[in-house]
């Protein structure tokens, strides 16, 4: 099924994958969404895998274009995470931010995001793709979450009549896009700092690599370019690719 805006498959190995394919093949309009009821090699960071099961979650990648220099893009992946904040607000599910790309609910995984920038022509970066799984249905087992400290958890066990994957499509991308011509206008800093506003180890005690072994520290904000600040004995690190753990 296509619509101007929407291309929805029964199945693909990755809907990010298959924007590639849509891009290489077309010109695709801002905000083209591809979606699939199940993927047999969904992507997530760090080369892991994305598990659902066939037609329980939003399977979703959105083209956003960007036209930007580098500089202008870098902390670009922590914003798509706001967009599905705001969606969840939307249904009353209220959620928080993992650094540097999880939605969770009082420490439980909801949605994955993996964005995937594009280079265009000259020193620009043409757009994205934002790729996010959001657990409707089903969350994935626990055997497949390495290094989670609590299970992850769908919107079925927060929702007494969630909506269905398919009606969470539009609302995802108009909240992406808006998202994303704040930061096409300039908004980075403030978009920033509304990210961790919503950040759940806000200011708090975190457990990630630094030159090679574990370090302990307290959060201490985002830099310009969307790196976490970590104090570590009264010195403040940048952290710019780690997965975070609560101490």
């Amino acid at each position: 099924m296509e619509t101007a805006w929407h291309l929805h498959l029964d199945c693909t190995d990755s809907t990010n994958t298959e924007v590639r394919r849509q891009l290489a093949a077309r010109e695709l309009p801002d905000g083209f969404v591809v979606t699939a009821s199940c993927q047999t090699a969904g992507k997530g960071r760090l080369g892991r895998a994305w598990h659902s099961r066939a037609g329980a979650n939003l399977l979703w990648s959105c083209w956003t274009e960007l036209a930007l220099p580098p500089a202008e893009v870098a902390g670009f992946s922590l914003i798509p995470g706001l967009a599905v904040l705001d969606m969840l607000d939307g249904l009353g599910v209220r959620a928080g931010c993992k650094w540097p790309n999880d939605v969770r609910v009082n420490g439980r995984k909801l949605a994955g995001i993996l964005t995937e920038c594009l280079a265009g022509r000259g020193s620009v970066v043409q757009g994205a793709i934002v790729g996010i799984g959001l657990n409707v249905f089903g969350a994935p087992a626990a055997a497949n979450c390495p290094g989670a400290p609590m299970p992850p958890v769908a919107l079925s066990e927060l929702l007494p009549s969630p909506p269905a994957p398919e009606d969470l499509s539009a609302p995802l991308r108009e909240a992406l896009l808006d998202r994303v011509r704040q930061w096409r206008a300039g908004g980075r800093q403030k978009l920033l700092e509304a990210w961790y506003a919503r950040c759940d180890h806000r200011d708090s005690m975190v457990r990630v690599t630094l030159d090679g072994s574990k370090t302990d520290g307290r959060t201490h904000g985002l830099g310009p370019q969307g790196q976490l600040l970590l104090e570590v004995g009264g010195v403040v690190r940048e952290v710019w690719a780690d997965d975070v753990e609560a101490c």
